[in-house]
């Protein structure tokens, strides 16, 4: 694997987060889209090189990057080798190695955050951090939401979440859509940073333009859950070609859009200073969902269906919450590995 190219996407490949003429490149961008007059600086996909990919029960493939720089600076900072395989549940270095690339995520946006601040004071910063809870983006992707709450002034989940009701033909059960889950354990991590979801039905390229009670429905869930929906205007597929929602034959769902923002400022008091406050309560299963994903995952998602389709308001905590008020608590038997970890 080692002096391979990787590909991201099409013509694009995967670079090394560690090669300074890279950061210069970034930090130049930065300075651009700063100095052009943006209010803010959005930076899409912070992937840490290559991703492993889930079969089976087991991660295959590598994870992040094994150019010689990035080698010694895992070497110096542990003491370690970068491992060939990823199986964080069974192996230290796995898990260590796993922890030092999510490091340096948040370490270069950190960088890049505090580098748009100088240049002026009043600038955002934030990313697409993708999911939380449908893919094990700290393991995949390199991305650890509660750390990289302190570090942007919005964080932007991307899923594929949109809110419905399936009803199969197959006298099979229905399949309840949602982005709750996820954005619950999102706020939990996060705090009060602000939170903003893209759903999608099959994701970009694949989706045509939805119905505006698809639309409404979105928007609501996220304001129920303390976020706001990000409605995009392109990347819609109409009769095999790209459309917009700008687009003459879309002015129904606009329309409909618009009644919904609408609705939401008039009745603002309704969701300003407010507090999940339910007496039933999901554990955030901490790192034991990406040591333990296989095996944790499917019942934490499950945890949060049941609740959802039967009605029941509820909550995601952590530990280092305050759980005053508990009547019910579901947590998982499978706990996280915690061995000493030197900081590097």
């Amino acid at each position: 694997m080692y002096k391979r190219q990787f590909y991201y996407y099409t013509g694009r490949y995967m670079t090394c987060w560690l090669h300074p003429g890279w950061r210069d490149h970034l930090c130049k961008m930065v300075c651009g889209v700063v100095e052009a007059g943006a209010e803010g600086v959005y930076v899409d996909n912070p992937w840490h090189g290559i991703q492993p990919l889930s079969l089976a029960g087991v991660w295959l493939g590598p994870a992040g990057c094994y150019c010689g720089r990035c080698r010694d600076a895992f070497q110096e900072a542990t003491g370690l080798a970068i491992p060939q395989e990823i199986a964080p549940e069974t192996d230290k270095a796995s898990r260590r190695y796993l922890c030092w690339r999510a490091e340096q995520v948040t370490s270069t946006l950190a960088m890049l955050a505090d580098h748009a601040r100088s240049l002026r004071s009043d600038v955002l910063f934030g990313a697409n951090d993708f999911d939380a809870v449908m893919r094990s983006s700290y393991l995949v992707y390199g991305i650890d939401l509660r750390s990289l709450a302190e570090v942007q002034d919005m964080i932007l989940i991307e899923d594929y979440g949109l809110p419905r009701w399936e009803v199969r033909t197959d006298n099979a059960e229905p399949i309840l859509v949602n982005s709750a889950l996820t954005l619950r354990t999102a706020r939990a991590l996060i705090g009060d940073t602000p939170l903003s979801t893209l759903p999608y039905d099959a994701g970009i390229g694949f989706d045509p333009v939805y119905p505006a009670r698809r639309f409404q429905q979105g928007i609501a869930e996220a304001a129920a859950c303390g976020a706001t929906m990000v409605v995009k205007g392109t990347e819609f597929v109409e009769n095999g070609t790209f459309t917009l929602l700008t687009a003459g034959q879309f002015a129904p769902e606009r329309e409909g859009i618009g009644q919904m923002h609408c609705w939401l400022a008039e009745c603002a008091d309704l969701y300003q200073n407010r507090r999940n406050v339910a007496p039933v309560r999901l554990l955030y299963p901490d790192e034991g969902l990406w040591q333990s994903w296989h095996q944790v995952a499917p019942r934490y998602f499950g945890i949060g269906q049941a609740l959802l389709a039967a009605g029941v308001p509820w909550r995601v905590v952590t530990a280092e919450d305050d759980w005053s008020g508990l009547d019910v608590l579901y947590c998982l038997d499978r706990a996280p590995v915690r061995e000493p970890i030197p900081s590097g």
